[in-house]
């Protein structure tokens, strides 16, 4: 499953493709089921090279529905409906809301559909940065503080009473889309009313100096044991990891070239987030060290 109605729509449709020419073709009979921008469902066999979307033909794809209490999928074709056949299990290439958020993970839960990726309450818990931090304080682990405003008409709230610079994020967002740094009380409200046009809640946080960021994933395997990745660090040049840096103009150092007991440390809350947010399928958290440079 990818796409969606979110503006990370695009970054979605990459992950989908991506994922569906990972698969062992030998052991698997991938169908990708593109939601579009109108959040209608639809498979063909454009949706497997990347290049097709640039210019998407609709009309060369099939719209496809999930059949009432089974987990078969149904194909319509020529205002006809036929059974494409079984799922046997699915895998969430969404990004943010309407898919990343536990909406999916329900739906499929729902019909009983087996699902690679986290269930709805661990992802209802990691899309929103608000709850993220809150559940994650209370298992013990640190976050940057932050202001979290609900609407427009708190930003005065927040005047004299932070430090800037600061950054201004949407709750509910990834890809770095949306993100604005603000260095004093003038452009707290400008940034802060911008960032609202991507989310009816935005967080505010310190803009932290001297930092590296790392990243760190994990998956359960066959056995149930929680399996940690080596520690990586993004590399680049602009103010903070931006949506170019990410997707376009990326440079990776793996593994990271950071002290062992670092290293290890963050391995550990990795594998302990997992655990106690009941996670499955892949994960990837994101780290700031403080002080390292």
């Amino acid at each position: 499953f990818f796409g969606g109605t979110t503006v990370e729509h695009d970054i979605s449709c990459i992950t989908g493709v991506m994922t569906l020419h990972s698969l062992d073709k030998a052991l698997y009979n991938p169908i990708p089921i593109y939601i579009s921008r109108e959040g209608i469902w639809y498979t063909g066999k454009d949706l497997f090279e990347i290049e097709n979307y640039k210019k998407l033909k609709i009309d060369n794809l099939f719209k496809v529905s999930l059949k009432v209490g089974d987990n078969k999928l149904l194909l319509m074709k020529k205002k006809k409906v036929k059974e494409l056949g079984s799922i046997y299990c699915a895998i969430n290439c969404m990004h943010g809301l309407r898919g990343e958020d536990g909406s999916l993970a329900g739906l499929l839960n729902f019909y009983s559909i087996p699902l690679a990726s986290p269930n709805l309450i661990s992802s209802g818990i990691a899309i929103d940065k608000d709850i993220t931090k809150k559940a994650l304080k209370g298992i013990g682990v640190k976050t940057v503080p932050c202001k979290t405003l609900k609407n427009e008409r708190e930003i005065v709230s927040v005047k004299g009473k932070i430090k800037y610079p600061v950054i201004i994020k949407p709750a509910s967002l990834g890809s770095s889309i949306g993100i604005e740094t603000a260095k004093n009380g003038t452009e707290i409200f400008e940034k802060a009313r911008a960032v609202f046009r991507y989310d009816d809640k935005i967080v505010i946080e310190p803009k932290l100096e001297n930092i590296i960021e790392i990243n760190c994933s994990a998956y359960q395997d066959e056995c149930g044991n929680v399996v940690v990745s080596e520690c990586e660090r993004p590399i680049y040049k602009d103010e903070i990891l931006s949506f170019n840096n990410k997707y376009t103009d990326s440079e990776r150092e793996f593994p990271a070239k950071i002290d062992f007991y670092l290293s290890e440390k963050i391995k550990d809350i990795t594998k302990k987030v997992y655990l106690e947010f009941g996670y499955s399928g892949i994960i990837r958290i994101d780290y700031f060290l403080l002080n390292v440079l």
